[in-house]
């Protein structure tokens, strides 16, 4: 016990000894550079330049890096990279990976205001005279001016701000700001003010909060007006408090006044859907009439030291046909997809989270109710623990607890400011037998003009590779892109739940009164097909309005044996499907877009073309109009019969506030084929949305 004590205080001393680094930030200007190190507390330092390649190294004592270092994106920095690694167990080193020709100077500054120690280096271009830095140390660099790379696809930058956006649900914040970095560096294009805005918030979850106050200012010097100005006021408000020293006792009342506000953002939206089919000869069905009621909240308490955030995600529907399901896969008219609360400790590095929630990582598959902890154990390094119940159907009456998982992983990363790694274990009973026990890993490599992702998850119970997925995605110099998919995997995943596919059983246990364990997960092999996507495609811009892109997919899903009562399932055969789209946009108008597509679909039962016309046209700033028309070609290999399907549509967007928009659509199918009567189908929605 004795050994124990002196251990802890050992520690206890060595932390409290330890210099960390909550924040860095980056400036350039005109071939000069400033990188400011935010130090918790003074500590020796030594800074010195090594050639082939040429460096600059700093390496501090006690040291310990708690906050990511920033990203180099501008061509004019003399300095091209900055990284960093561990020297004997405790010291820090940050390597600068510097052009040729460049001189430093360094100096400490000591506390000042809200600031404390700050190691401030200069970085210059030899031959060139540099412009003064217009910010004080104090403060963080403004978002470089966007260079003059060429612009990408819409779709591209599309693609970017959903993976960004699927970065900040899963909290890998370095990787969402690393995209909305990136898509900053292009001029003149619809997303770059919901992309400075996000990257303010990215950087204030990631705890850069120095970093974060001046995208948030750099928002409102570029959008003044409007109701993001007015979301963003609110966060820096909650920024600067939440950042302001501390203040001699107050009387109670006094106190209360400065307790820093929740800043809560979110959206509801309430849509009404009507379809009506028609078979010749039949009659008329109304198929739905139901009115759709979501809400989306998030309330986020920030503070120096401890974050905190809940969020509610759930919806209810009006089904006017008194229909016995709603349409979400349960009898209940009410869901909740999420609903939580989180807590993050700023200064040690630990998150938890508590309820409804989803993710993707980490083997976890999908949505669960259940308890999420993270832990950073070193710069490079965070350990993950899961458990919970996974949620099949998002329903509010009761908590599904027949299923049970556990995992643990750690991220490991960014190393190089590239590459980022997770492996995982991770182990699920239902109902008294084991469902799924496997491991796997993640890496993903991410560079502006191209990254890549692979995913490998193998179940050692079943001794079965459950999926490999690989993704790249290439940027070339012309703003051609390139990305391929290849996707791997059972089909549902493997788990022996699988085994109530097709019988009539509503659980293992009912099952276990007809079969044994053995016979079983046989049952749920046999029932899991393995299924093959492979995917290439190519956008190539014509003109600054014009761009042509192409697919190549080729799928296919394997035969499933009879067995257990349930019919055996021929293989389906290689699946080709084909397509090519014209793109363009500002054709007539500022903002509108053209979209001409044909799709070709071949596989063992029939054979497929198809015509797309997509359009949208802004009549004004608020009011848009988007016609669509789908004619569709299909022969039938079992009869040699054609079918002919006509589908269009328009859909009507007017947006009173850029907070309130009001929507509508309309649209139809006519489908006629040789053999059988003609079918009509007609459906209407109507609805709106509001943010706040």
């Amino acid at each position: 016990m004795r050994r124990v004590v002196v251990l802890l205080l050992l520690i206890s001393m060595q932390a409290m000894a330890e210099v960390k680094i909550e924040e860095t930030s980056f400036t350039t200007e005109a071939q000069s550079a400033r990188f400011i190190i935010n130090l918790t507390k003074s500590t020796k330092y030594k800074i010195f330049r090594l050639s082939k390649p040429p460096r600059v190294v700093i390496d501090l004592g006690d040291t310990r890096l708690t906050s990511a270092l920033p990203n180099i994106h501008s061509s004019r920095s003399p300095v091209l990279a900055i990284r960093s690694g561990i020297r004997h167990d405790h010291d820090l080193r940050v390597v600068l990976d510097v052009k040729d020709k460049v001189t430093f100077k360094s100096r400490i500054l000591r506390p000042a205001g809200n600031h404390g120690y700050r190691l401030v280096i200069d970085l210059v271009q030899k031959g060139t005279t540099p412009r003064p830095h217009t910010r004080t140390v104090a403060n963080v660099p403004a978002v470089p001016s966007p260079t003059t790379l060429p612009m990408p696809a819409r779709e591209t930058l599309a693609k970017w701000m959903e993976e960004a956006r699927q970065s900040m649900a899963k909290a890998d914040y370095s990787h969402a700001i690393a995209l909305y970095t990136k898509i900053l560096e292009y001029p003149d294009h619809s997303y770059r003010q919901d992309a400075q805005e996000y990257l303010g918030l990215a950087r204030e979850r990631n705890g850069q909060l120095a970093h974060a106050k001046a995208e948030y200012e750099t928002y409102l010097k570029l959008y003044p007006k409007g109701e993001g100005a007015d979301r963003v006021r609110q966060r820096l408000a909650g920024l600067l408090t939440a950042r302001a020293p501390a203040k001699d006792k107050l009387p109670k009342e006094a106190r209360r006044k400065d307790v820093p506000p929740w800043n809560v953002r979110g959206g509801f939206s309430q849509f009404y859907r009507r379809d009506v089919s028609s078979i010749e000869g039949f009659g008329t069905t109304v198929n739905q009439s139901a009115l759709d009621s979501n809400l989306d909240v998030i309330a986020q308490l920030t503070q120096p030291k401890y974050e905190i955030r809940t969020r509610f995600t759930g919806g209810y529907r009006n089904d006017f046909l008194g229909s016995t399901t709603t349409g979400f896969g349960n009898t209940s008219p009410l869901r909740i997809t999420s609903l939580y609360v989180d807590a993050a400790d700023r200064h040690h590095h630990n998150l938890g989270r508590i309820g409804r929630q989803s993710q993707s990582r980490g083997g976890v598959l999908g949505r669960f109710d259940g308890l999420y902890l993270s832990h950073q154990l070193t710069p490079f390094v965070k350990l993950n623990l899961v458990s919970g119940y996974p949620v099949d159907i998002s329903t509010v009456d009761r908590i599904s607890t027949e299923t049970l998982f556990y995992g643990v992983n750690a991220d490991f990363g960014t190393y190089s400011n590239t590459w980022d790694f997770n492996t995982f274990a991770v182990e699920q009973t239902s109902e008294g037998l084991l469902d799924r026990r496997a491991i796997g890993g993640e890496v993903r490599y991410f560079k502006p003009r191209h990254s890549a992702l692979g995913l490998v998850d193998y179940d050692v119970s079943y001794q079965t590779l459950n999926m490999i997925l690989l993704l790249g995605n290439w940027l070339f110099p012309d703003n051609s892109s390139l990305n391929v998919v290849v996707d791997r995997r059972k089909s549902p995943i493997l788990t022996t739940r699988n085994a109530l596919i097709g019988q009539l059983d509503g659980s293992l246990a009912a099952l276990k009164q007809r079969f044994t364990e053995d016979q079983i997960r046989q049952l749920a092999v046999d029932r899991s097909a393995d299924s093959q996507n492979y995917t290439v495609s190519l956008t190539h811009p014509l003109n600054d309005k014009l761009q042509i892109s192409g697919d190549l997919t080729l799928s296919t899903l394997s035969a499933t044996p009879a067995s257990g009562g349930i019919a055996a399932i021929p293989a389906s055969g290689n699946d080709w499907n084909y397509s090519v789209q014209l793109i363009g946009s500002s054709l007539i108008k500022a903002g509108d877009i053209a979209i001409i597509g044909l799709r070709m679909d071949n596989n063992s039962t029939s054979d497929m073309v198809s015509l797309n016309l997509n359009t949208r046209y802004p009549v004004n700033q608020a009011f848009r109009i988007n016609p669509r028309l789908r004619i569709e070609q299909r022969k039938f290999s079992a009869d040699n019969s054609t079918q002919w399907t006509t589908a269009p549509s328009v859909r009507i967007n007017y947006m009173l506030r850029r907070y309130f928009n009001l929507e509508f659509e309309l649209g139809g199918e006519w489908i006629d084929r040789d053999t059988s009567s003609k079918f009509t189908d007609y459906y209407l929605s109507a609805g709106y949305r509001a943010d706040f």
